[in-house]
């Protein structure tokens, strides 16, 4: 019997070709906030600084990411943001497949 091809997605350190985008936005006021590269499955619990394409509008304070409304949306750990799940919404394109 032949053997199966392996269908593996060729990762890029930016991405998939400009797929995967999606809005982030805050849940008490709706505003956007960023645009963000997500790369796997799963749910939005980090987002890498490096994959941040486009800053609309957020206020750093004390190592808390803040929405200017005051809603506190996640936590600057470094190279990345630990996002407080109930504090923002996201909408666009999600990669299900690895």
């Amino acid at each position: 019997m032949p053997e199966k091809a392996e269908n593996r997605v060729q990762w890029t350190e930016t991405g998939l070709d400009g797929r995967n985008m999606l809005t982030i936005r805050c849940s008490a006021c709706k505003q956007k906030l960023w645009k963000y590269k997500k790369l796997g499955p799963g749910e939005v619990l980090r987002c890498h600084k490096t994959r941040i394409t486009r800053v609309y509008a957020y206020k750093l304070e004390g190592g808390k990411i803040k929405c200017a409304c005051g809603q506190v949306i996640g936590i600057d750990k470094g190279k990345y943001f630990k996002m407080i799940r109930k504090a923002f919404t996201y909408s666009g394109t999600k990669d299900h497949k690895l």
